[in-house]
């Protein structure tokens, strides 16, 4: 069983989220020990405001202000950890109440692998489930071939995290695509937690119609496997930071 869990949650402009994912986290029936670093780019929100008012009911909470950049919010906080096993949220997340008991329950026999679990739409419709359906049966399709991370959630290690030097800061898009990928081949272990799920927002496919993002997001999964990581401001525009609210 594991004994400890980080987990990193990167922010920006997110004081309508935090809250709900904080407050899923106050909920966990996990006994073990557990901390919360949440990572902000200089928000021009009340994220932080709002994230700081749960310290008192989440004792292992840390802040930390530093430079907008998904990858290098992520580093930082994995930097920061004191447990081996690394936890990565995006803030428009919640969990249900036995996701870490449920995480700290797999033996992984002290192995270097790299995990995703089952993402299922908050508040979601029809079309939102069909589209995460399809999803998954694409990623274990490709699962023995190119694997896909997808970083709402991201399960690893801190030795596989420094193995591979982490997030790639230059990466503008799809970063967690390119962070499970060199894991994989750096020796890494994959695998897909059907077994465990968690809640993420469906604001994405409001500002970007479903087809569209998936044609965005398989485009740039090709473009990964054959150049690596995407460095090119000029190909994607997609604004982060700039959330509408459910």
């Amino acid at each position: 069983m594991i004994k400890g869990l980080s987990i990193v949650i990167p922010t920006l402009n997110e004081e309508h989220f935090i809250p709900k994912l904080l407050r899923s986290l106050t909920k966990q029936d996990y006994k073990g020990d557990f901390e919360i670093i949440v990572v902000d780019g200089k928000s021009k929100d009340r994220t932080m405001t709002v994230a700081k008012r749960f310290k008192d009911q989440l004792n292992n909470l840390h802040l930390i202000s530093t430079k907008q950049g998904i990858g290098h919010q992520r580093n930082i906080g994995a930097n920061s950890t004191r447990f081996n096993h690394l936890i990565f949220l995006d803030a428009d997340t919640i969990l249900p109440r036995n996701f870490l008991s449920t995480i700290a329950k797999k033996s992984f026999d002290n192995e270097r692998f790299v995990a995703i679990p089952l993402v299922l739409p908050l508040n979601g419709s029809v079309p939102d489930y069909i589209y995460t359906f399809l999803s998954y049966i694409f990623k274990l399709l490709v699962a023995p071939i190119k694997p896909i991370i997808t970083g709402k959630c991201i399960i690893t290690t801190k030795e596989n995290h420094k193995k591979i030097n982490g997030f790639d800061e230059s990466a503008i898009y799809a970063e967690d695509v390119d962070y499970g990928l060199r894991a994989v081949a750096n020796g890494a272990k994959y695998y897909i937690f059907l077994g465990s799920h968690i809640y993420s927002s469906t604001r994405r496919k409001k500002q970007i119609p479903i087809i569209k993002a998936s044609i965005l997001q398989f485009r740039a999964y090709l473009e990964v496997i054959w150049s690596g990581a995407i460095t090119d401001k000029s190909k994607y525009k997609y604004k982060f930071g700039n959330h509408i609210k459910e």
